[in-house]
């Protein structure tokens, strides 16, 4: 019963602070693929997400607004 959710990092959001491996993702959240300038990217520990790509998040219903927050600029990261 998982969710296939599409969000885009925005400038100052936690997602292009760090590797995806040094993100911290909650447990049962995935990020599995991008798209940056028009192409598909397969996501691994050591790929850097960028201000504007398009990331496809798996997770469950009840992660989904942790999932979205990691996509919100913030100021405390």
């Amino acid at each position: 019963d998982a969710d296939v959710a599409e969000f885009v990092a925005v400038e100052g959001s936690k997602v292009t602070k760090r590797a995806v491996k040094e993100l911290g993702l909650p447990f049962g959240v995935t990020i599995g693929g991008l798209v940056r300038d028009g192409k598909g990217e397969l996501v691994n520990g050591n790929t850097c997400i960028q201000p504007g790509d398009s990331v496809m998040v798996f997770c469950h219903k009840h992660h989904i607004e942790k999932a979205e927050k990691l996509f919100k600029a913030s100021k405390l990261w």
